[in-house]
């Protein structure tokens, strides 16, 4: 084996898979075979690395042969305890103290990282990494090519160094030097002591502390690893996922046992389950074997869960992408996966709802709704591109499909993907009728306990659904006959199960009840079976008496009997309805019986309305069981989504129309409801009265109704009746019986299904009679028989004692009107004698205060049958989309046999008066009649144009209105394929320009309105009726077809131009009103124009339309503000999507909204006199104005973003250019974004929002980011839910739930955040040459003032950015791109700084008097920006090498290390204020010191924090500049006493408040500092002075750290008090006074704390109690006192 070590062309990065002691290793008996040793030295067992299973390793060299390999390298370990020693800071796997780290206290034991040997065998090798200096690989080959005493000599030459020694001559060497802080086995950080050896030294004494020089020379450090987050696996290449999904899990499990330690139970099983879940769910998309539906998913999901994780745990907020996993990334330059890519607008406004996901229900946290960027994607796809194509093309692929799938859920909490059949809510994509979604809801009966019937009899089981606040029913009931076992009696192996279809969004906002009503059919009484009364002797009897062919009962005494009712919310619907999922739930409905029989058509208000008193329990019915699961799409897609679960089906539809009937839809049924009656015992009159039988007149009655529909032949139509649905239709339907009531309630709904051609001559008929429970023998015929009613019977039966009946159109032309209807009752004899010719001419119904005996009977009726005094009262309901009720809807729809034109003109004039649902179910057919009056030979003086148009006005505002907006693609359908008037689009602009024409008219302005709300419809007319006739218009040759295609361009510009009058008057003021509503609405004619004008022309018509409206000014109420609204839309919809008009509208829109946000001037918006109130509303109306403005900035850079990744652009190089020149372009908002900022945070904004009530001043749980509706909230949000998210870490001593009940809510200003994105997204997209350009021409066009100006607002609000004030610390994505883009702007800024505001240089005459030309720098400006740079430098957001495994992974991907950029900006920028380096190098220092830079020696506490980085280039440019700040302080000064005492106070503050440096940084920082001063030719007095005061804050710090680095707890209380005397003593010796007494109040602090009686120190609670310098004596008594304790 070879004697030396050899390096590794690549880093080895790998994990043990077993463990490894050195100390067991050694004392084996036998060295193993794979050992390079023939004895363990207690060198080599010193260098051997102790691992357990899972410890990450990374080698760089090996030794030995093939199967007897050897590894040394770092071993990264969290499983030792650990030590001030031998701790190592690796950015590679630390598991630090950032603020992701399980909130403050909960962060997981650190890492310890040592350099040391281990056998290749007990590791399993992951992958190579190279170097991060890149030598290693150099190193390799030249060791290959030369040989190790070649290479050797190549590194002296290279380096300057003596050859190498041996390891142990160097340990030898760090035995004998006490003051190294390492030993061989000490840690070292990769990123700044790693060292060459034979051909890498495993330690070095750079970090001797000593003023004496090394006697070697420095040498090259061990090989770093490339940073990287360390857990990338081949599978997390194809599904990133899975190495998201491990990163956080490794984080979360560390935490487990910290919240165990704190007993916080509640969290450690919420966080137990995420993990769980999130593990199976990793396993899943590593076996790769769910389809492409359930992998996205299950993406979902997981992303979900982690977020979920974080927030519970005080974690970081985290966007990822929703559909491919990944980090979501948004840069516009470089090298861009568009599978992972968003813009970052959009990013932000998905953290924002990560964040508040629970306030906004939103599953996947997308983009809510009410923000503008919703509605600028495709509302049928998720708020995320396809990660197979990019996200700008639009054009299919495999995603597509999955895009547009159904979202979907885990049914279990432990499973992350289900069936898609059973498990989701169907969110598809509906077929022909695109766009129309309904809510339907699936019932299934699971169980039924209850014995309301006994053998040989049935039970029928109503189902439907029931509307509370309405108090009326939402559907059809769907009936189920049970026989006594309680399984359906034709079938009892089939399910009772139904699909009620079709609720609309409006019916499910209410409280919605499932209603089950059960009815006994049976014998009279309960329990008196047929058996019992000798209808039957046997079961087998009984079944074939009572049972037909259906299994309904047929036989004789069965009646049908009230029994009983159930209730249960369906809480579901409301859920789905908000967005939310539902994956079915089970219900149990108590079953309840009437207290009173006669109560029972209500008594499922009783139940809902608790009125206990109503109803009570029956032993005989226990409860019912249901299943409800609530699906939201279209009904077919939804079916064939889900076959297993509702094929075959039956479907429950609701009671009428639902929102929408499309073309071709056809629906003819009639609902009748038998309501009440009122009969009396003996009735008639006293002449020729025909009198009840003596079964009726001795008592209160049992009155059966049974129903028939009958020709005017007096034929039965057959199965016309339908109980519900489930059951076959019935001939005849029988009512049910209250026993001994004479005045009942029945409240049953029948349906009536019959053929549309015999309709018109049907009417109901029907049939009274008692029903005696003592009936024998052949019964009449119940449900199913096909026998008359009206039959005499047999001897035994009852017969009807009166009749009724009831045309289904009375006119013979419309339908019965829906209501209540109170039906003449005939009495009758000998039913059987009565003729339909009879009857049929004869009332029907007793209208208002009319008697029955004063009804004018025919003669032909009067001698059989005569009125009666009884009443009969029932109620109709058409739902049709062939038959109407309306007369006057009728007469327009058959105008052609109208007999003149005053009687079309009365029908058009009458139109207002038809009902909405009328119309919109002959939506068709209005439209068609009304074109047709509009070029019929009627209207050829064009009379009836206007009367017309005002028609069209209404159907189209009906369809424009919310109740009614799923009939909006009834009509698009219309339009594109029924509509055929090609004559109608010169006559409908006439009639608007008429209107225009008198804008302010008492009689047009209101119809004016009406028009202007449903304007793109009238001109979806307009433009399809030119384009059907230029069709006409194709063989008349192409000069008349362009002639005639021109004289319609200039009717639409008259009527344009018409419009822009409008928007220009200035009088009456009542006008403003039309103008608002002209300008909410004038976008949306904009896509039929587009039909009519090429993209250019259109944006010209845009152009005037706005130049138009901004006459106006913002003189009145709100309409400035709809102006904004209206340029939001243009930027939202297609003009601005197109790159030819793109460019036009950008430069307009810019120009609209310049002067409307920025900072509020109070003498443009108010006068001197105006008061408080005025001042506010005026104040409020500018910051909405602000939120409009920046959201449209938004909404363009969200488009521009993705024009700059889309390839077809960026492979356009003129194409490419343009969208920069767009960017560019939207940079001169810059200063107006930046005032914008200050001015929504200003006291006086909030000052006003404080005093102001109004929905813009009404505070919102869901924060309103980008508002795209008004009005809007503009106050900060306070959401509970997302406190979380908000304040970040948690102190380490209280769990979540415990600071989450105590905390103040925190506020998230979505203002604020809006601005502060939008200003970063601009940055972030505009190139640097740009971003410079902009400053160049703004210094030409301002002046240097005002630049200097712009400059110092820019580092105000970049400074607040950082600090946390516009976006919550724990969202990473958007605090992460905040650093990188103020990075970004840092290096235009420095150019800047550098050429415009440097005085110029002074000659060596001039050097005296350089300090009187001082004022020449505006040392303001200077320290702003040395301020932002350094406190981006030092922000905790870049420290990666603290940060948890899930952010450091999340940082490294997103942003890499920007230290290093912004090191060098900052040593420029401070050397570039100091003397020439001549002038610096000729006084000795090797820096640029002094000049301008003694005027910002303040910032010296800010740059010592940095100067203890462990980052190698910014700890080294912060010494130098620490080093120049010393230097130019004591020439200037004599001394350098001011830096002296900033040093101690913040080495104090950092290490003791703060906790930040350790002994790596401290070693490093003094001995960088030292090195500086040893290798400059300065004065020598000042090279003592620092060397001394660098003796002392080594001394310090260490002291420091030796009263830091103790335990807490009260045993080590005594330790800690003599580390403190120590530390005091030698802050007295160094004569730091105010440092002094700050140890004193502490020590008596833990004096107090320990109980110490206040007699041993009688002055203590003055020294605790007072900033104020104690005197010597108290200070002595302090010592001494703890000194005896």
């Amino acid at each position: 084996m070879s004697a030396r070590w050899q390096p590794l062309e690549y880093i080895i990065y790998g994990f043990a898979i077993q463990p490894l002691n050195a100390q067991a290793y050694s004392r084996l008996s036998t060295v193993p075979n794979n050992s390079p040793w023939d004895s363990f030295t207690p060198q080599v067992t010193s260098s051997i690395a102790d691992i357990e299973v899972g410890d990450e390793v990374y080698a760089f060299e090996h030794n030995g042969e093939q199967n007897n390999i050897w590894y040394r390298g770092y071993v990264v370990s969290t499983s030792k305890s650990p030590t001030v020693q031998g701790q190592l800071h690796d950015p590679m796997s630390l598991n630090g103290t950032g603020s992701a780290a399980g909130g403050g206290g909960m962060t997981a034991e650190e890492p310890q990282v040592s350099i040391a040997i281990f056998p290749a065998s007990y590791v399993h090798i992951r992958d190579e990494l190279p170097d991060a200096e890149g030598r290693l690989t150099e190193i390799y080959h030249s060791l290959q090519q030369n040989g190790v005493n070649g290479h050797m000599r190549s590194l002296l030459d290279r380096y300057g160094m003596e050859p190498l020694r041996e390891e142990d001559e160097f340990r030898a060497q760090a035995v004998d030097n006490p003051h190294s802080p390492r030993s061989p086995r000490s840690a070292t950080t990769p990123t700044t002591t790693m060292f060459l050896s034979a051909p890498f030294q495993s330690m070095n004494n750079i970090g001797d502390n000593r003023r004496t020089p090394s006697p070697f020379p420095e040498k090259p450090m061990p090989p770093r690893p490339s940073l990287k987050s360390g857990d990338d696996t081949a599978s997390g290449q194809v599904q990133p996922l899975v190495d998201e999904i491990a990163s956080a899990l490794r984080e979360w499990h560390s935490l487990l046992h910290t919240y165990l330690t704190r007993r916080d139970y509640k969290l450690f099983n919420a966080v137990r389950q995420h993990l769980e879940a999130l593990h199976l769910g990793r396993r899943q998309l590593l076996s790769e074997t769910l389809s492409a539906d359930e992998t996205a998913a299950l993406r979902k999901d997981c992303v979900v869960r982690l977020v979920r994780g974080n927030i519970a745990q005080g974690l970081d907020v985290i966007v990822r992408h929703p559909v491919w996993g990944s980090l979501v990334t948004v840069d516009v330059e470089g090298d861009i996966d568009t599978r992972s890519w968003l813009s970052a607008v959009r990013m932000y406004a998905m953290q924002v709802s990560l964040a508040y996901m629970d306030d906004l229900q939103n599953d996947y946290g997308l983009i809510p709704r009410a923000c503008a960027l919703h509605s600028a994607t495709d509302p049928s796809s998720l708020d995320v591109p396809d990660p197979t194509q990019s996200p700008i093309i639009g054009t299919g692929g495999p995603m597509a499909n999955r895009r547009a799938a159904s979202i979907r859920r885990p049914s279990h909490q432990m499973s992350i993907v289900s069936s898609p059949r059973a498990t989701y809510v169907s969110g598809s994509q509906p077929t022909s009728n695109s766009g129309v979604k309904f809510f339907h809801v699936y019932f299934e009966l699971r169980a039924f306990v209850a014995s309301p019937c006994s053998p040989g009899e049935t039970a029928e089981v109503y189902f439907s659904l029931y509307n509370k606040s309405a108090g009326q029913f939402l559907t059809e009931e769907f009936c189920a006959v049970l026989n006594h076992n309680g399984v359906l009696a034709r079938d009892n192996m089939s399910k009772v199960r139904t699909l009620f279809r079709d609720l609309g969004s409006q019916d499910v906002q209410d409280s919605i009840y499932l209603v089950c009503r059960i009815v006994r059919n049976g014998s009279m009484k309960l329990g008196l079976t047929p058996a019992s009364a000798g209808y039957a002797k046997n079961a087998q009897d009984v079944k074939s008496a009572y049972l037909d062919e259906f299994g309904l009962v047929d036989g004789a005494g069965m009646v049908r009997r009230p029994f009983g009712c159930a209730v249960s919310e369906l809480t579901q619907l409301a859920r789905v309805s908000a967005g939310g999922l539902d994956v079915g739930k089970e219900h149990t409905l108590p079953i309840f019986v009437p207290v009173n029989e006669a109560a029972y058509s209500t008594l499922h208000q009783d139940l809902i309305a608790s009125r206990t008193k109503e109803f009570e329990k029956s032993p005989r019915a226990e409860m019912l069981a249901v299943t409800i699961r609530v699906f939201h799409g279209e009904a077919s897609t939804i079916i064939k989504e889900n076959p297993s679960l509702l094929q075959d089906v039956p479907n429950t539809y609701r009671l009428g129309f639902p929102d929408v009937v499309f073309p071709g839809d056809v629906r003819n049924e009639v609902y009748i409801k038998l309501w009440s009656g009122e009969f009396n015992s003996s009735s008639g009159s006293a002449g020729n009265a025909i009198r009840l039988r003596k079964s009726v007149g001795g008592g209160p009655s049992n009155i059966q109704v049974t129903v028939e529909v009958r020709t005017p032949s007096g034929h039965t139509v057959e199965n016309a009746i339908c109980l519900g649905t489930g059951e076959p239709p019935l001939t005849y339907f029988n009512s049910m019986v209250f026993y001994h009531n004479n005045i009942p309630t029945w409240g049953e709904l029948i349906k009536l299904k019959i053929p549309a051609s015999i309709m018109p001559e049907c009417h109901l008929f029907f049939t009274f009679r008692h029903r005696s429970s003592k009936e024998k023998g052949t019964s009449i015929s119940l449900q199913g028989s096909h026998t008359s009613p009206t039959g005499d019977g047999g001897a035994n039966s009852e017969r009807p004692f009166a009749f009724a009946y009831l045309p289904l159109f009375p006119d013979k032309q419309a339908f019965l009107e829906d209501g209540s209807h109170t039906l003449v009752l005939y009495k009758a004899e000998k039913m059987a004698t009565i003729n339909v010719k009879d009857y049929f001419n004869a009332p029907f119904v007793v209208k208002a205060k009319q008697r029955p005996e004063s009804l004018p009977i025919p003669a032909s009726l009067s001698k059989t049958a005569v009125p009666s005094r009884d009443s009969f009262t029932i109620r109709s309901f058409l739902c049709s989309t062939m038959f109407t009720s309306n007369s006057v809807l009728l007469g327009l729809l058959h105008w052609e046999k109208l007999n003149d034109k005053e009687e079309i003109l009365t029908a058009l004039s009458q139109f207002t008066f038809v009902g909405e649902m009328e119309i919109v179910k002959f939506l068709r057919d209005i439209f068609d009649s009304l074109f047709a009056i509009l070029v019929s030979s009627v209207n050829q003086n064009n009379e009836m144009d206007d009367l017309v148009f005002n028609a069209l006005v209404i159907v189209l505002g009906i369809v424009q209105d919310r109740r009614f907006n799923n009939f909006q693609p009834v009509l698009d359908v219309y339009i594109e394929k029924h509509f055929t008037c090609a004559a109608a689009h010169n006559r409908m602009i006439r009639s608007m320009n008429r209107l225009l024409s008198n804008a302010a008219g008492q009689d047009t302005a209101s119809k004016l309105r009406a028009t202007l709300k449903v304007w793109h419809y009238v001109f979806k007319f307009i433009v399809r009726a030119r384009e059907l006739q230029k069709a006409k218009e194709a063989s008349l040759g192409t000069l008349a077809a362009e002639h005639l295609e021109g004289q319609f361009k200039k009717e639409v510009w008259g009527h344009l131009g018409e419009v822009n009058k409008l928007m220009s008057t200035l009088s009456p003021s009542s006008i403003i009103g039309t103008q608002t509503i002209a300008l909410q609405h004038f976008t949306t004619i904009l896509p039929e124009l587009s039909e009519v004008f090429t993209k250019v022309e259109l944006v010209s018509v845009v152009t005037a339309f706005a130049n138009a409206a901004n006459s106006l000014g913002n003189r009145v109420g709100k309409i400035g503000i709809w102006k904004l609204m209206m340029y939001l839309q243009l930027v939202q919809g297609f003009l601005f999507d197109d790159q030819e008009s793109r460019g036009l509208l950008l430069e307009s829109v810019v120009g609209w909204i310049k002067p409307c946000f920025g900072r509020y001037d109070e003498y443009l918006h108010i006068a001197q006199e105006d008061g408080e109130v005025v001042r506010d509303n005026s104040r409020v109306s500018w910051l909405e104005a602000i939120r409009l403005c920046v959201t449209i900035v938004a909404v363009m850079l969200d488009k521009l973003n993705k024009c700059l990744v889309d390839p077809i652009i960026a492979g356009d190089r003129r194409a490419f250019r343009q969208e920069q020149d767009n960017v560019e372009f939207l940079l001169s908002l810059l200063p107006r974004l930046l005032d914008s900022y200050r001015e929504l945070k200003s006291p006086a904004m909030f000052n006003a929002l404080a005093r102001h009530r109004s929905p813009a001043t009404t505070a919102s749980t869901i924060p309103v980011i980008f508002p795209g509706s008004y009005p809007f909230s503009i106050v900060p949000s306070t959401a509970n839910n997302a406190r979380r998210s908000l304040s970040g870490p948690l102190p380490s001593h209280q769990s979540f739930y415990q600071q989450h009940a105590t905390e103040k809510p925190l506020s998230f200003n979505p203002g604020l955040a809006d601005t502060a994105i939008t200003l970063l997204v601009l940055i972030l997209s505009a190139p640097r040459k740009h971003l410079v350009g902009f400053f160049e021409s703004f210094l030409d066009i301002e002046g240097k003032d005002n630049l200097g100006r712009l400059l110092m607002n820019y580092f105000h609000v970049a400074s607040s950015v950082l600090s946390n004030e516009a976006f919550p610390p724990s969202w990473l994505n958007v605090n992460i791109l905040a650093h990188k883009v103020v990075m970004k702007m840092s290096e235009p800024i420095a150019f800047v700084m550098l050429r415009d505001f440097v005085p110029q240089e002074v000659t060596n005459e001039e050097t005296e008097s350089g300090l009187a030309r001082m004022e020449e720098l505006d040392v303001n400006l200077w320290k702003e920006s040395f301020l932002l740079l350094l406190k981006l430098l030092s922000s905790d957001q870049l420290v990666i090498e603290e940060f948890s495994p899930q952010k450091r992974r999340a940082v490294w991907r997103l942003a890499n290390d920007i230290r290093g950029e912004g090191a060098a900006i900052l040593l420029r920028l401070w050397e570039a204020l100091g003397w020439p380096e001549a002038m610096s190098a000729q006084a000795g220092a090797v820096t640029r010191y002094g000049r301008y830079q003694v005027s910002l020696i303040s910032l010296v506490e800010q740059v010592l924090n940095i100067c203890l980085s462990h980052h190698d280039q910014l700890r080294s440019n912060a010494v130098q500049i620490l080093y120049s700040m010393i230097v130019s302080e004591y020439h200037h000064s004599g001394n350098f006493n001011e830096i002296q005492t900033e040093l101690v106070s913040k080495l104090d503050k950092l290490f003791m408040s703060e906790t930040r440096g350790d002994d790596i940084s401290r070693a490093f920082f003094i001995s960088q500092l030292r090195r500086l001063f040893e290798s400059s030719t300065l004065d020598e007095t000042l090279k003592n002075s620092v060397g001394d005061f660098l003796d002392s804050v080594d001394q310090f710090l260490g002291l420091l750290l030796s009263v830091r680095e103790l335990p807490e707890g009260e045993e080590y209380q005594d330790d800690r008090v003599i580390a403190t005397l120590r530390l005091m003593n030698f802050i007295r010796q160094i004569g730091r006074d105010e440092i002094y007494i700050k140890y004193v109040h502490q020590l008596v602090n833990v004096s107090n704390s320990l109980g110490q009686d206040s007699t041993e120190n009688p002055r203590s609670d003055h020294v605790t109690s007072t900033d104020a310098s104690p005197e010597p004596e108290l200070c002595r008594s302090c010592i001494n006192a703890e000194i005896a304790l």
